[in-house]
């Protein structure tokens, strides 16, 4: 336990990566702060309106809002056993603690803001399955996103593959009426806000975990 508490990315991130993490919470907060519902619709539409370009990249956006994370997913597997195999339980361990705060902070999103589905609002088919629940958050865009804001946290050249890939699945969604630019953009605020959570809650773990091993030893 002590180990993975010294020695855990989040600890670092809070010193040296702290003020990227914080402009991109501001930035994602305040778009959704100020996303009212014309906005919203508005940017939906433009993005939707790529539907009406030629059958394979329709067919292509299609395969990005339903397969991509797959794709990422399986990438990530790859990078961790090729690349960070040695580190793989302190990744095991962030990719875990940032699903599981995300996971309940989109609880509570869906609860606090009501979002109905493009799709629904607009009346049209949808060209792949989507559920008829609240649009608010993304699910897809909240997993893409831990994934790659864990990779993140132990290579940041490889994090920009898996934020590209991320923002095309986000971007895919949009398109296909699955979420309104709302629904991506505060996924991605619900991911930089758990990671920050997971930061400081490790943060006082830790000072937790010191002082009872500095008790310890002078007893």
């Amino acid at each position: 336990m002590h180990a993975l508490l010294e020695s855990h990315k989040f600890q670092k991130l809070l010193k040296n990566d702290a003020i990227i993490i914080y402009a991109a919470v501001a930035i994602f907060i305040l778009t959704a702060i100020f996303f009212n519902q014309s906005i919203n619709d508005h940017l939906y539409i433009s993005l939707h309106n790529l539907l009406d370009h030629p059958s394979w990249l329709y067919q292509f956006i299609a395969f990005i809002a339903t397969d991509f994370i797959y794709l990422l997913g399986g990438l990530f597997v790859a990078w961790i056993f090729v690349l960070k195999r040695n580190s793989l339980f302190q990744i095991c361990m962030s990719l875990g603690l940032l699903f599981v705060t995300a996971y309940l902070l989109s609880k509570i999103g869906t609860h606090i803001i009501p979002d109905p589905r493009p799709y629904i609002i607009h009346h049209f088919s949808p060209i792949i399955s989507i559920a008829g629940d609240n649009g608010f958050p993304s699910d897809h865009t909240l997993v893409a996103f831990s994934i790659a804001t864990c990779v993140f946290l132990y290579d940041k050249r490889a994090s920009i593959v898996c934020f590209a890939l991320a923002t095309m699945i986000g971007g895919a969604r949009i398109i296909v009426g699955a979420h309104h630019p709302l629904d991506v953009s505060g996924s991605m605020a619900i991911v930089c806000i758990s990671l920050i959570l997971t930061s400081l809650v490790l943060s006082l773990f830790a000072q937790l975990w010191q002082k009872a091993s500095a008790q310890t030893r002078s007893q």
